[in-house]
């Protein structure tokens, strides 16, 4: 859209009652302001470019100055690309208080119309310019608005004279605004000057801009509908007695016209806290007496609240603080993104181009190797229990402790291979980056499968399959989120890290469905019924060998190998952004910065000395709780149904393999639909302790009914009567899956991933992975052997488990919702029970961010008092 199409702001403005602040640039070059030109812009409405300024010979201007047209057109196109207010054209002649030559009309003509084919928005013209010169601009004017201006600098012209009122004729007659300047000689004119505008205002409705210039003139000024004002940053105001954005706004408020207002921002303490420091420090610099602070809910009746809940980026909360601050002031807010980025580079605004396609293409790439996982935890305990793989392996005539062992090692040699793969992926993925050892990882996975589809009726090679998959699985268990994440833009990590999980959950529904669909329409007689669900585990290894060598390799790798320029490349390619673009230097920096820090905080210490740090005080807590939860997410028993889910829904009565298989895909149906919509919707909002406590307890529920009624029905030593019981039975599974989807399914993974420090978070995640695949080789190996022998005390064991799991979770694990991962440490450094401890944290980071905000108080008073010195 260019300017002349978009909304004509100031007669918008003037119509809607709200003041239009116009910024005048006296630059004798533009592009001396490329660096500063966001932060003069805080609060401003239109640019005035005072083209008689302009010098390709830099300050070195005379009296009078003629700006070549080539150079006047170069530097329209260099405001125009560098910001998207709309701009104000303007020639001052010498006479009228500027440097162009008073007798250079021809000329002048020459730069109007090029601001006329420049589609420019506004073009300051002066009545006194020969009338010819007017005609031809009025009529060639296009969309373009003419302000009609007309300055005195003799201090003679009253606002009651007939002279005035002559020019404000000649300016009524061609222009679209009207601007009348006057050298105010006594504090009185601006009394006459209120009055003139009051009366225009009763019989006329084009915009007014009506001042008084010098020191006794600055009241109007503050009271104008439309106001030119300047910034400590320009190097030096158009006109005597400018007054900057925050001594306007401060002016108003001693006279009565902006009120103060108490804003209460509410929702996610951490959001709202972020929400209302950036709304305070944007107050702070442009001069509102505004105060925000989080609102603590027990008043319902206050008028003025934002409610951020649920943000889950830092560029959702620049577009609400930016919102809301609209909201307050009436003043538009271009500048709230570079404000948040001097507080936080997380918060840089990213140009709409870099949330295209090709990330996501990333992520979903990756993400097979999560679908590799999710497909093989749900098919395996399926298929092995098919008539044709025990008529294949000869085992149709086998002990139910046999099948149990079988089943077991089947499973749990899958679960050993990912136990060690987690361990020694981690020297790899340092060595030789992301890329590779994910493409490997698909390779090796596809060599274990078909090791698994040439066993024909050989176990030997089943097991051998399922160590090199399980290897592969463990290791890509660590690279996707890892490699997600470092590619994502902050505004949209959470989304992109989020697609492991979704991709695994849709992967589960898969291998659910997939027995279900063999089972019912190949015969058992046939190895295709148990071969095609074994074949199918190709397709994700495959995916994840193509897909990723489309990719490119990690930035934040690269860029620790010394490989900065490839990094760029990279970045350039993904972000669909050029390699000299602000925002790609500006990330390939931020990683630099990252990796410094990491540096400090021991981030290249030897092995050794990052074990011993592992375990000092307030790190081996965070560890002790994150191997619990890895451990107890397992002894849950949700393991145990995703792996052997048919033979669970058969000691609850529903006897016969379809009918366990149907059972089964529904189960994956509602864990998976329950998991997307929590970690969307409610896991920033319920926080990580209450959720872990509210899945907790309905999940004991379920697990002990399980056991009673497994117990009470006998359902494991014959098959039961399918009555009401028996439906509530498989109801509880259900249910089950509902409250271990929004507790224990994904929130150890997010705990551990936020609360390790810096320099020691790649090891201690190495110790926490490996605690889950140690968890699940435990239970899915000793699952068969626990039904086939303590029959119901499986389900015990389980409800047991998580009864242990709530009582951890309440005494050692704090909320940690809503806190940075920097104020992880003062959180885990506080000795006491874990709601102690949040409570703790919560006074001394308010206590350090009060500080802050006193700092930056105290910082603005000291340049404001400079500011107030400088006025002219």
């Amino acid at each position: 859209m260019t300017q002349t199409q978009a909304q004509d702001v100031v007669s918008s403005n003037y119509i809607n009652g709200k003041q239009t602040f116009i910024i005048p640039l006296t630059f004798t070059d533009i592009n001396d302001a490329k660096d500063i030109i966001t932060r003069i812009g805080y609060g401003g409405d239109v640019w005035e470019l005072r083209v008689d300024l302009l010098s390709p010979l830099g300050k070195e201007i005379g009296d009078v100055n003629l700006p070549p047209l080539p150079y006047v057109k170069e530097q329209v196109e260099a405001l125009k690309a560098m910001s998207s207010l709309p701009i104000l054209f303007t020639i001052r002649t010498k006479s009228q208080g500027g440097k162009f030559p008073d007798d250079a009309s021809k000329e002048a003509l020459d730069l109007f119309l090029l601001a006329i084919a420049s589609e420019i928005a506004y073009i300051d013209v002066e009545i006194e310019w020969p009338a010819t010169m007017l005609k031809d601009i009025t009529e060639k004017k296009g969309s373009a608005k003419v302000v009609a201006s007309y300055h005195s600098w003799t201090g003679k012209v009253a606002w009651t004279s007939e002279e005035l009122m002559q020019r404000f004729a000649a300016a009524d007659a061609f222009g679209d605004i009207i601007k009348l300047s006057i050298l105010a000689p006594s504090i009185e004119d601006c009394y006459e000057l209120s009055l003139f505008v009051r009366d225009y205002k009763l019989k006329y409705s084009k915009p007014l801009l009506a001042v008084g210039m010098g020191a006794n003139g600055q009241l109007s000024r503050v009271t104008s509908p439309i106001s030119l004002v300047t910034h400590p940053l320009i190097p030096f105001p158009s006109a005597p007695g400018q007054l900057n954005l925050a001594q306007v706004h401060q002016a108003r408020h001693l006279i009565g016209q902006l009120p103060k207002k108490e804003i209460f921002v509410v929702g996610e303490k951490s959001v709202a806290e972020k929400a209302s420091h950036a709304l305070q420090a944007a107050f702070l610099e442009l001069g509102y007496p505004h105060l925000c602070s989080v609102g603590k809910g027990e008043d319902d009746n206050v008028a003025s609240k934002i409610d951020v809940t649920g943000l889950s980026s830092t560029s959702s909360l620049v577009e609400v603080v930016a919102e809301q601050f609209t909201r307050f002031t009436g003043r538009s807010a271009p500048w709230m993104p570079s404000l948040l980025r001097v507080k936080d580079n997380s918060a840089f605004p990213a140009p709409e181009s870099v949330y295209n396609w090709r990330v996501y293409a990333l992520a979903i790439s990756a993400s097979m190797g999560s679908a590799m996982f999710g497909y093989d935890s749900a098919f395996i305990g399926g298929t092995i229990t098919l008539p044709s793989f025990e008529s294949k392996f000869g085992l149709d005539g086998d002990s139910s402790e046999a099948l149990a062992s079988l089943s077991a090692n089947i499973v749990s040699t899958f679960q050993a291979g990912c136990f060690f793969g987690a361990i020694l992926v981690s020297y790899f993925i340092e060595k030789f980056g992301r890329k590779l050892p994910l493409i490997f990882c698909g390779v090796l996975f596809d060599i274990g499968v078909v090791l698994q589809l040439a066993s024909s009726g050989k176990v030997g090679l089943i097991y051998g399959g399922r160590a090199l998959t399980g290897l592969s699985v463990g290791a890509s268990s660590l690279i996707v989120p890892l490699y997600i994440a470092e590619w994502s833009p902050p505004a949209i990590r959470g989304r992109l890290v989020g697609m492991f999980e979704m991709v695994l959950q849709v992967s589960q529904i898969i291998g659910f469905w997939v027995n279900y669909g063999v089972n019912e329409h190949i015969s058992a007689s046939s190895d295709a019924q148990w071969r095609i669900p074994f074949s199918l585990q190709l397709i994700p290894g495959t995916l994840l060998v193509v897909l990723m060598l489309l990719q490119p390799e990690s930035p934040r790798w690269l860029i620790k190998n010394g490989q900065r320029e490839k990094a760029i490349e990279n970045l350039s390619s993904i972000r669909k952004l050029a390699e000299d673009d602000d925002y790609t230097q500006w990330e390939a920096s931020t990683i630099e910065e990252q990796l410094r820090q990491e540096a400090e905080v021991g981030g290249t210490q030897p092995f050794l000395i990052k074990i011993k740090e592992v375990f000092l005080p307030g790190n081996r807590n965070r560890l002790f709780i994150g191997v619990s939860l890895m451990m107890l997410q397992n002894f849950s028993g949700i393991n145990a149904l995703n792996y052997y889910s048919p033979t669970i829904f058969k000691s609850i009565g529903f006897s016969g393999t379809s009918v366990g298989l149907l059972a089964t895909g529904v189960f994956g149906i509602v864990k998976c639909t329950v998991t997307i919509l929590f970690m969307i919707f409610g896991i920033d909002r319920l926080g990580r302790r209450n959720s872990m406590i509210i899945g907790s307890s309905g999940a004991i529920l379920a697990m002990y009914y399980l056991a009673g009624y497994t117990k009470l029905s006998g359902s494991f030593e014959s098959t039961a009567t399918r009555d009401s019981g028996a439906y509530i039975a498989i109801l509880m599974v259900y249910i089950f899956a509902v409250f271990y989807a929004v507790s224990w399914n994904g929130i150890p993974w997010v705990f551990c991933a936020e609360v390790f420090p810096t320099g020691i978070r790649s090891i201690s995640l190495v110790f926490t992975t490996c605690a889950q695949w140690l968890g699940q080789f435990i239970i899915t190996y000793s699952t068969p052997y626990m039904m086939a022998n303590i029959t119901y005390g499986t389900f015990l064991f389980f409800g047991s488990s998580v009864v242990c799991g709530v009582i951890v979770v309440y005494l050692f694990m704090p909320e940690t919702k809503g806190f940075s991962l920097e104020e992880m440490d003062i959180l885990f450094n506080i000795r006491g029970l874990a709601r102690a401890k949040r409570q703790e944290a919560e006074r001394t980071i308010a206590d350090q961010r009060e500080a802050e905000l006193a700092v930056v108080e105290g910082n603005k008073a000291d340049t404001q008092h400079m500011e107030d010195t400088s006025i002219v």
